[in-house]
């Protein structure tokens, strides 16, 4: 396959049909396609044979359902056999026949060789029925469930089996070779204006489950021109126990896999127009038409899954007796499935227009409040009973959030709240949902809004919400409140009018500095919530790791007061990242750009910080001299966030005119000399 891709990209441009439907249809060294036309077929037939030469790949055995088609081909370059298209003839495909003059599919098994009944003799067997698209499922399920009857009588492989499971084996044997009798068309009625519909069962029992899809072509609204039996799976229960609601929901999951498969080979040739799936569980299609959170984690895997695949409301009830995938459940033997008309047509139903079908749309507002596999939630509340006010009780009889919410716009109509009589407005419904909010509120929160009103300790829970009655208390009861909780603590509370932030003295400075630096490192990004938020976070970091003033002089030491030491009673200590002033904003992922934000935020904002401590005189003014033993912080470049370098000035180098402009200071990491520009000194207080 890798030397067929490869001259497939060499030669596309040469022969691009060729190129698109070799890699494709390739197996192993044959070969296999269709086309609408003999004339297709034929510059198809040109391509494949060219571009094949090219690679010095001579192509053989050509094989057609079309005369017309083989009679344009060299004798030499037809399929070895001595086929004769007037007779009966058949071609091997993968164990799986191809009758070429009637064009159908059809079986053999070879039983000529009749050993010994043993779990090895079965398995062998079993393996050499090849049916890749499950068209014999009730059939293979059958032979699998007696391999897995061995498993579980844990029988050693070449021991005779008891007497039961060889009687079953010898009739099914009997009767394998009358499997040749099966005639399945190839061609399933596909046009290129046809209207498609995949048509899918599930059934399960106690011993296997499987799934079923049959190919309807035709309008819903119309009876079908063809009904084709497309694929089957089967799968045996496990050994051990489960419920059959489960085994029924794992049906449903293997038809939903198996939709996937068929949508995936359809999809590269024709559109497939609808998806209709059945199943004669109730509760499989309840909890399909279900949040997944609702269930246990088996169920809601395996829901999530089928309705990432075909949409809950596709999902259709239907009576077990009118369900073909119930042969796969309950399996038969090879002549009980010859006989079954149904299963190789489908139901004679599917044949009619849609709303003749003996089915049933599944009604999700009739799903029990308490199902099989729910997740148990356990929740302790005392309800008065005299809280159960009209708008609470309608919570307990609607089930639909709309319906609900315009119920209560009617009720405060009537009730004169509202004075509108025409279509309900947004505003209406805006208003209702605040009502309903507050009856259910006032029930369930009772004890806590009573506490509120009468200033008490609210219980644990709630203390950590921060509770408080949405306007139920005005901005002067809120102000008189803030002003008795603050004043004990020698705090005063003053309130800013709207509009006029340079009231706000110092805070206000610093929002100033955040918001100017901060649009200019964001630039033109647009970010998410949570990556905004990330970055607000940082840099609320840097603005708390700001030196303040001095709080320790030690000159092994030195140490700066910060806001995190009010927070936190200790600085802040910074982890080392990677510096990515020099990478292309276009080539960072989202973490590195937020990383980047925040580095351009800190060179910006600390540079202009420091020079903010520095205190500037007038020229002809002489400034307050560094003295010996005075703590500053050294200005370097591109430092790392939340650095702050400080030193302890040791010595100093006064000039001929006596102005100190050299020092020699002690940092950490040895002493160095700085020119006084490069330190900025910190205050005391």
């Amino acid at each position: 396959m890798r030397v067929v891709r490869q001259l497939a990209l060499d030669e596309g441009q040469n022969y691009p049909e060729a190129a698109r439907v070799a890699p494709l249809y390739s197996y192993m060294d044959d070969f296999i396609h269709s086309v609408p036309s003999p004339d297709e077929a034929l510059q198809l037939y040109d391509q494949l044979v060219k571009m094949f030469a090219s690679g010095g790949f001579n192509l053989t055995k050509f094989i057609s359902n079309s005369p017309q088609f083989l009679q344009n081909i060299p004798v030499e370059s037809r399929a070895s056999k001595n086929l004769n298209f007037d007779s009966e003839s058949e071609t091997k495909l993968v164990g799986l026949r191809w009758d070429p003059v009637t064009d159908c599919f059809t079986f053999k098994v070879d039983v000529s060789e009749n050993g010994k009944c043993t779990k090895r003799f079965i398995l062998s067997k079993t393996a050499a029925l090849y049916d890749p698209l499950g068209l014999l499922a009730p059939l293979t399920a059958y032979m699998k469930l007696l391999v897995q009857e061995c498993w579980k009588r844990d029988l050693s492989w070449d021991d005779d089996t008891p007497s039961d499971i060889q009687k079953i084996w010898t009739q099914i044997q009997n009767e394998l070779s009358n499997l040749s009798q099966i005639k399945i068309p190839r061609h399933v009625g596909v046009f290129p204006c046809s209207e498609i519909t995949l048509v899918g069962f599930a059934d399960a029992s106690e011993k296997c489950y499987g799934a079923v899809i049959y190919l309807r072509i035709g309008s819903l609204t119309s009876p079908a021109s063809s009904v084709s039996l497309l694929c089957a799976r089967s799968r045996l229960a496990p050994l051990k126990k489960i419920t059959l609601a489960r085994l029924e929901l794992c049906a449903a999951h293997l038809l939903a896999q198996l939709v996937q498969a068929v949508l995936k080979v359809f999809n590269a040739r024709c559109k497939v127009n609808n998806i209709i799936a059945f199943s004669d569980s109730t509760i499989t299609l309840a909890w399909i038409h279900s949040s997944p959170h609702r269930w246990q984690t088996f169920i809601a895997n395996r829901t999530s899954a089928i309705q990432e695949i075909i949409a809950p409301q596709f999902w259709h009830h239907i009576p077990g007796h009118e369900n073909p995938s119930d042969l796969i459940s309950r399996p038969v033997t090879p002549n009980k499935l010859i006989d079954n008309h149904t299963w190789f047509q489908g139901p004679q139903w599917l044949s009619l227009s849609h709303d003749q079908w003996p089915v049933s749309s599944f009604d999700k507002d009739n799903i029990p409040t308490v199902m099989p596999e729910s997740k148990s939630v356990s929740l302790l509340q005392t309800i008065n009973p005299e809280l159960n006010t009209p708008l609470v009780s309608l919570t307990e009889r609607l089930s639909k959030w709309t319906k609900l919410i315009n119920t209560i716009v009617y009720v405060l109509r009537f009730a004169k709240i509202l004075k509108n009589k025409g279509c309900i407005t947004v505003s209406e419904l805006e208003l209702a949902e605040t009502h309903l909010i507050k009856a259910v509120q006032n029930k369930h929160f009772a004890s806590d809004i009573n506490d509120i009103k009468t200033n008490k300790p609210l219980r644990t829970p709630m203390r950590k919400l921060n509770a408080f009655i949405d306007n139920e208390v005005c901005s002067d009861e809120f102000n008189k409140a803030v002003i008795r909780e603050l004043t004990p603590q020698k705090i005063e509370f003053k309130i800013n009018p709207p509009y006029a932030p340079h009231m706000g003295g110092l805070w206000e400075g610093n929002i100033k500095q955040v918001k100017t630096h901060l649009s200019k490192a964001i630039g033109s990004q647009i970010l998410t919530y949570e990556e905004l938020n990330t970055v607000l976070v940082q840099i609320e970091a840097l603005m708390n790791s700001r030196p303040l003033c001095v709080l320790s002089s030690d000159p092994s030491e030195p140490l700066a007061l910060t806001p995190s030491h009010f927070l936190n009673l200790t600085p802040l200590k910074y982890i080392p990242a990677v510096n990515l002033d020099d990478i292309s904003i276009n080539r960072l992922q989202r973490y590195k750009l937020i990383d980047k934000m925040v580095q351009s935020y800190w060179q910006r904002w600390h540079i202009e910080y420091l020079t903010s401590l520095q205190s500037r005189e007038k020229w002809n003014t002489i400034s307050n001299p560094v003295k010996k033993g005075q703590v500053v912080i050294v200005r370097e470049e591109k430092l790392p966030l939340l650095c702050w370098p400080l030193a302890v000035v040791e010595e100093t180098y006064p000039g001929n005119d006596g102005i100190t402009r050299v020092v020699k200071v002690k940092t950490k990491t040895g002493k160095n000399q700085y020119e006084i520009a490069g330190t900025t000194s910190m205050s005391r207080k």
